[in-house]
C-alpha cells in the first residue's frame, strides 16, 4: 500500500467566506426527460503534488464557460472515479503491478475559484475538487518499484514512468450549481482532460552538466534547478539537496530519470513549499555508470563532489542568479546524508556552507559503528569550524543504523564513542531531542514503530529508514537552517 502527503482532512466544510451564496447547496437538480438538456463539454486539469512517496493527483480544476457564484461546499455535487492502466518500461515491458482498477476518488473539498488554484475560494470560472491523497488509485507517476514491508528487495527506482494517458478519470456532476447571473449549470455536461500539472516540480528545470576538468573519470552530472522570482537588489539562499540511492539514474541518455529526486519524496520541493522565504534549490543527481559496481559511484566519489561544487561556484558567480554567498546550505538523506558529511569534512568545500540538515547519514564515515582516526579528526574539524548541523534519524532504522547519527553527535560534542548518549535536552513520547550548549549541534531521534503508520510523527509509510518524511514537514527545522549565515559563524573551542 502506498501512503501520501499529510493533509488534515476537514470533517466539516469551512464557513462560507463573506459573499458566498447561501442557497447554492440546496439548488434542485433538473428532473424528467429534459434533465440533461444544455450539456456542454468541460475541460479539466489534473493537479498532482509530490507526497511521501511519488506524485499523486490531489485536485481537479474544472473550467466553466462563465463566472460561477461563489460557493464553498460543493462536495455533494460531483462524483469522481479513476483507474490506472499498465505503464511500460523504456524497454517495452508492461508492468502489471502498476495497474489500479477503477474505483471512486474521495472528494474532501469542493469550491469555486478564479483559476486552477488549489485552496483559493473565489468567484470565478472554475470549480476545484480536492481529493483524498491516500486513495489507492491516486498516483500520477509509477516509480518502477514497490516497497516490500517484510524484507526482500525489488530493485531501486531506476525508471520514472508517468501514467499520462494511462490515468483514466471520470467526472460526473450530480447536481447543478449557480452562475453569477443566476442561471444553473447542467448535469448533462461531459468532462474531458485538458491538462496536467505537478505542483512545484513543474517550476524546476532539468539539465545535464558535463565537466571539462582534466583528470575526471566520470564527467556527467544531471541536476534540477529552481529559481525564485528575484526582486531588484535582493539576494536569496541556495539549497543543495543530495538525494538517496533510490533516486540515482542509470541512463546517461536522460529520459525522465532526472526528475527522480523530485518525484521520490519531498526532498526537493520542501525548500519551496515550507521555507520561510524564497530560495534557489539545486538538486543534483549522480549516474550509475555501466562499468562500475552498483552504488560505488555516489556523493562520496571525488568526481561527483568535484562536479557538484563546480556547479555551486558557477551559480554563485552567475550575475543572473541573485545568490547570497553567505547563505548556502546543504541537506541530504540516506546516502545523500552521508554525502553531505563528505562535503562538510572536506576543508576545500566546508566553508561554502552556512548550515546543514542531515537525515540518516551515518556521519559520512565508512562504517557507522567504527570511525577511523582520520574521520574522527575531520568530524571534529567540522565542529571546531562552528558550522551548525542538525541531524535526524529514526531509532529503529533498518538500513542505516541509528548509531551512525549518535556517534556523529558524540564526536561533535567531544563525547567518547564508548560512552552512552547524554540525557536528551527534551524527550517526549515520540522523540528525543539533543542540543549542544551553544545550540549549534542538534539531533532529533524519532521513536519510530516499525511496520506501522506513525501518523503522530508525520510519517505515513511503514519504512523505518524514511525519517525524512517527518523532517521535510518540519517548518521549524527548515526555518532554523535558513537562519544560519556564514557571517555569524565563529570557531568552536573543544573542551579538554
Amino acid at each position: 500500500m502506498l501512503f501520501c502527503c499529510h493533509r488534515q482532512l476537514a470533517a466539516v466544510p469551512p464557513p462560507p467566506p463573506e459573499g458566498a451564496s447561501s442557497d447554492v447547496v440546496s439548488a434542485p437538480a433538473p428532473q424528467g426527460p429534459d434533465a440533461q438538456a444544455g450539456g456542454a463539454a468541460r475541460g479539466y486539469t489534473l493537479i498532482a503534488e509530490v507526497c511521501e512517496y511519488n506524485p499523486r493527483v490531489t485536485a481537479i480544476a474544472i473550467e466553466y464557460d462563465k463566472e460561477l457564484q461563489l460557493a464553498v461546499d460543493l462536495v455533494d455535487r460531483y462524483e469522481v472515479s479513476a483507474q490506472l492502466n499498465a505503464v511500460s518500461t523504456y524497454a517495452g515491458e508492461e508492468l502489471s503491478d502498476s495497474i489500479q482498477p477503477k474505483a471512486p476518488r474521495e472528494i474532501v473539498k469542493a469550491y469555486t475559484s478564479d483559476g486552477p488554484n488549489v485552496g483559493v475560494m473565489k468567484k470565478g470560472n472554475y470549480v476545484i475538487l480536492e481529493l483524498d491523497p491516500y486513495d489507492e488509485n491516486a498516483s500520477s507517476v509509477y516509480l518502477g518499484y514497490s516497497y516490500i514491508p517484510e524484507g526482500g528487495e525489488k530493485g531501486q527506482s531506476k525508471e520514472i514512468l508517468p501514467y499520462g494517458d494511462k490515468m483514466v478519470y471520470e467526472i460526473r456532476q450530480t447536481l447543478p450549481i449557480k452562475y453569477s447571473d443566476g442561471g444553473l449549470t447542467s448535469t448533462g455536461d461531459t468532462f474531458q482532460q485538458a491538462g496536467y500539472q505537478t505542483q512545484i516540480v513543474d517550476d524546476f528545470t532539468q539539465h545535464v552538466y558535463e565537466s571539462e576538468t582534466p583528470g575526471l573519470t566520470y564527467k556527467k552530472l544531471a541536476y534540477n534547478l529552481y529559481q525564485p522570482e528575484a526582486e531588484e537588489g535582493e539576494t536569496y539562499p541556495l539549497i543543495v539537496f543530495l538525494h538517496g540511492s533510490g533516486s540515482r539514474s542509470n541512463n546517461l541518455d536522460g529520459h525522465d530519470e532526472t526528475l527522480s529526486p523530485l518525484y521520490n519524496n519531498q526532498g526537493g520541493i520542501t525548500w519551496v513549499k515550507n521555507a520561510p522565504e524564497p530560495a534557489y534549490v539545486f538538486v543534483p543527481q549522480y549516474f550509475d555508470y555501466p562499468d562500475v559496481t552498483t552504488n560505488s559511484i555516489n556523493w562520496s566519489h571525488p568526481d561527483v563532489t568535484t562536479m557538484t561544487m563546480e556547479l555551486v561556484r558557477q551559480f554563485v558567480d552567475d550575475p543572473s542568479m541573485k545568490i547570497d554567498p553567505n547563505r548556502i546550505y546543504i541537506s541530504g538523506l540516506s546516502i545523500g546524508g552521508r554525502g553531505s558529511w563528505t562535503f562538510l569534512r572536506n576543508p576545500a568545500y566546508s566553508d561554502y556552507f552556512a548550515g546543514a540538515l542531515i537525515m540518516c547519514g551515518s556521519g559520512g564515515v565508512t562504517a557507522w559503528d567504527v570511525i577511523t582516526d582520520e574521520e574522527l579528526a575531520q568530524l571534529k574539524a567540522v565542529r571546531a569550524s562552528g558550522l551548525p548541523v542538525w541531524l535526524h534519524h529514526n531509532d529503529t532504522d533498518p538500513t542505516v543504523p541509528v548509531e551512525g547519527s549518535r556517534n556523529a553527535y558524540k564526536v561533535m560534542l567531544n563525547i567518547p564513542l564508548d560512552d552512552p548518549m547524554p540525557n536528551p535536552t527534551v524527550e517526549t513520547e515520540d522523540y528525543r531531542y539533543y542540543e549542544s550548549a551553544d545550540g549549534k549541534i542538534k539531533y532529533t531521534e524519532l521513536k519510530f514503530k516499525p511496520d506501522q503508520v506513525n501518523e503522530n510523527l508525520g510519517i505515513y509509510t511503514p519504512v523505518g529508514h524514511w525519517v525524512w518524511e517527518n523532517t521535510f514537514k518540519d517548518k521549524a527545522a527548515i526555518a532554523w537552517l535558513f537562519e544560519q549565515n556564514l557571517q555569524n559563524r565563529a570557531p568552536t573551542v573543544f573542551p579538554n
